[in-house]
């Protein structure tokens, strides 16, 4: 079995890009005020998280990088619903 970058890199990636885009659509009302450092750097983690994905798709079979990934988001959704919770 090949060496892969692990889901949780790819969900946190994802994460950040997601803070920084609603760091940068706050309060904006016109198209060119997207077009912010925030939503640019929230573009550039969306866009690592997609290249480890695809790394990851390429390294292993298919079922086993979507387990992975559906095992830590229903992990991470169960955290936010109970912050005490243990898996």
């Amino acid at each position: 079995m090949s060496r892969t970058p692990s889901p949780p890199w790819r969900s946190i990636a994802a994460a950040i890009g997601q803070l920084l885009f609603r760091l940068g659509a706050r309060d904006r009302i016109d198209f060119l005020s997207f077009l912010n450092a925030y939503i640019i750097l929230g573009l550039v983690f969306y866009a690592a998280g997609m290249v480890a994905w695809i790394y990851a798709l390429s390294k292993e079979q298919m079922v086993t990088v979507c387990l992975a990934a559906t095992i830590m988001q229903l992990y991470g959704g169960r955290r936010r619903a109970q912050p005490d919770a243990t898996l």
